[in-house]
């Protein structure tokens, strides 16, 4: 695996711990559905392909396996969901980040970060 992959992977799932409650669920972002931390993705809003949004905070929500790998939602859906969540303003700044480009990311370093971050989070939680 390379450093961007464990990046990426290590954020998703830094961002579901983030919005674990003290029991370990977190809401589906898209359908509402309950779901532990460590059994649903991290579902990016605008795809991780995406360089200027791929650990961008707002664009990562703990998403169940059938919205995120199926396609029970769409991305307009998703949206209007977000749009609820975070508001209008900021799901805009979201795509207007979506073409930035970040040379300086070192995704060792970012990788690092997020798993000595999930660490503290989980003993702090008791997960």
């Amino acid at each position: 695996m390379n450093y961007r992959t464990k990046a990426l992977t290590a954020f998703c799932k830094l961002r579901r711990l983030q919005e674990a409650n003290e029991a370990g669920y977190v809401q589906c972002v898209t359908c509402g559905k309950l779901v532990k931390w460590n059994e649903c993705d991290g579902g990016h809003f605008i795809h991780r392909r995406f360089r200027g949004t791929e650990v961008e905070h707002d664009n990562v929500w703990p998403q169940c396996v059938s919205c995120n790998r199926f396609g029970s939602i769409t991305q307009k859906e998703y949206a209007r969901k977000l749009i609820e969540k975070i508001g209008e303003e900021r799901v805009n700044d979201l795509v207007a980040l979506k073409y930035e480009s970040f040379p300086w990311r070192s995704y060792k370093v970012m990788a690092e970060k997020y798993d000595a971050e999930i660490r503290r989070l989980r003993k702090e939680k008791g997960l």
